[in-house]
């Protein structure tokens, strides 16, 4: 007999208002299932519409059926959490579908409008089929090690950073972003979410990611015009994912729950170019975004593909890479999202003692890494893969992650120095522009040696001084020295820095110089010291 019941009435904790779930018979006999707020519960022919819209059976859509309902007791009482993540004492972590741990608010996930992709197969398929997959590259550990760590940015007090994998297309990096959703979210490239979606509600998709890994597929996917705009995108949503504060609408949620004052992610994302390189045609140094979203050059070892960790990884045709990628995506199409709630479980179990064991497998990885620390940022991004070192240590002490641990520590020290290799990359444009420029300005003719019949068609000239060479030369033929808008602007950073250069000496007339010949040209005044090491 078709039946329309009231079930469970639940609270969201995200703004203290209730849905009221219903279960019915569709008019094929199986069963569906219906959420309301109590206010459009309570106006009958609202109600009946919804359930029509999912195929009821006819004999339940009357008024007096449709009221007797709503005017029955719940069989439950449950809560929808604001977020994913840890709760209170860190005894309960909730995922968008299921709560892991103790449940004492009876919480069920996350409100149904807050969708993912539900998990398949078994923690143990995914542990024989996924797992040793990943040991043929760096890149993948490093993934999946990224899913196993954001549980513990919390409990080690770190903020939210990104990845950003990159290489030219056909190389596997989304690959690897799959493999590393593939432990607590979708199993396949097309169900994971876009630049599109993300940049339109960054909110909605931090809270349902909140202590938990959030992929974003391709970077060159961002709906955007210009190469500008992209740049702008991603260094706001760098900005933003570091400092992703919560609306706490919720009194009950705001005063019983640790993690309510920010959202705790590692971001993965891919990219054909690294965001430096980027920035660099959009004449833009990075800032501290460098170190909120890092750029990974994801193929190793001088490949093009990203299984540096294979036999004979060099010597990889076409048709074994095609044959890798696709047992990959297969692996992770059958088996994701369970092996997660297994690791977080032992977690839960290992709270006492968590803190002592991230704290040894960090300092265990920038112990390895001392010799490449070199200033802040360096130490920052070296703490942070230290932190993903130790997520991945512990899925292999805790859930038999089948990994050694020093193939580990080695797959994310290449990771590590391959991002690190892209900050000292700045440093060597520099370097190259600063050479660049003090050969031009070598080769400028002394103003003593030009008729002035010559001055309007060479590039400049120098004035020897008692301590300095005073360089004149054109605007556009000092920029033309540079390959692209960063370097150029590296070189004139660093000349203010030392206090070599003069833009103008007038307000009225700005850029411009009177050159000795009398006409105003928009030039450069350089003032090179002349002194032991001064280039």
């Amino acid at each position: 007999m078709p039946t329309l019941k009231k079930v469970a009435l639940i609270e969201d904790l995200s703004d203290g208002q209730f849905f009221q779930r219903y279960t019915f018979t569709r008019e094929d006999d199986s069963e569906g299932i219906v959420e309301l707020r109590p206010a459009e519960a309570d106006r009958w022919r609202s109600f009946r519409d919804q359930l029509r819209n999912r195929n009821a059976h006819p004999s339940l859509l009357s008024k007096s059926t449709v009221e007797a309902a709503v005017a029955t007791a719940p069989e439950v009482r449950s809560a929808y959490a604001a977020a994913t993540g840890w709760r209170p004492g860190r005894r309960t972590f909730v995922l968008p579908d299921r709560v892991i741990g103790t449940n004492t608010k009876n919480i069920c996930g996350l409100p149904p409008r807050i969708h993912r992709p539900r998990p398949r197969g078994t923690p143990m398929s995914w542990l024989k089929a996924v797992g040793p997959l990943a040991t043929k590259s760096s890149g993948m550990m490093l993934t999946i090690s990224c899913s196993f760590a954001a549980p513990l940015l919390r409990i080690a007090g770190e903020q939210s950073f990104g990845l950003c994998l990159a290489g030219k297309t056909g190389g596997g990096k989304t690959t690897a972003t799959l493999v590393g959703s593939s432990v607590c979210g979708p199993g396949q490239i097309d169900e994971l979410p876009t630049w599109n979606a993300t940049l339109a509600g960054l909110e909605p998709a931090l809270r349902s990611h909140n202590d938990c890994l959030m992929v974003v597929d391709d970077l060159n996917k961002m709906p955007v015009a210009s190469d500008k705009e992209k740049h702008h995108s991603t260094r706001n949503f760098a900005h933003n994912l570091g400092t992703g504060s919560t609306k706490l609408r919720s009194p009950t949620f705001d005063e019983t729950s640790d993690n309510g004052e920010q959202y705790r992610v590692i971001s993965l994302t891919s990219a054909e170019t690294t965001i430096a390189q980027l920035s660099a045609k959009c004449g833009e140094q990075r800032g501290g975004d460098a170190r909120r979203l890092i750029d990974v050059p994801i193929y190793l070892d001088g490949l093009d593909h990203i299984f540096d960790r294979a036999i004979n990884a060099d010597q990889l045709g076409q048709a074994k890479l095609q044959q890798l990628f696709a047992s990959v995506h297969t692996a992770c199409a059958k088996d994701h999202g369970q092996v997660f709630a297994q690791y977080v479980g032992f977690l839960i179990r290992s709270r006492t003692v968590l803190q002592d064991k991230i704290t040894r497998h960090v300092n265990r990885f920038r112990a390895n890494a001392a010799g490449k620390v070199d200033g802040i940022v360096y130490a920052d991004i070296i703490r942070k893969f230290g932190l993903i070192y130790a997520g991945g240590a512990l899925a292999i002490e805790g859930i038999g992650l089948p990994w050694k641990r020093a193939e580990l520590l080695d797959a994310i020290a290449k990771c590590c120095e391959a991002a690190l290799d892209t900050l000292s990359a700045e440093q060597r444009t520099l370097d190259a522009g600063w050479k660049s420029l003090k050969v031009r300005l070598m080769s400028l003719p002394r103003a003593s040696t030009i008729e002035h019949s010559e001055y309007k068609s060479i590039d400049g000239y120098v004035e020897p001084e008692r301590d300095r060479y005073r360089c004149i030369m054109k605007t556009d033929k000092f920029n033309r020295i540079f390959v692209n808008a960063l370097q150029r602007k590296l070189v004139l950073d660093e000349l203010a820095r030392r206090n070599w250069i003069t833009r103008s000496r007038s307000n009225e007339n700005q850029g411009q110089f009177i050159w000795p010949d009398s006409v105003r040209r928009r030039s450069l005044e350089i003032n090179w010291a002349r002194r032991a090491g001064s280039a």
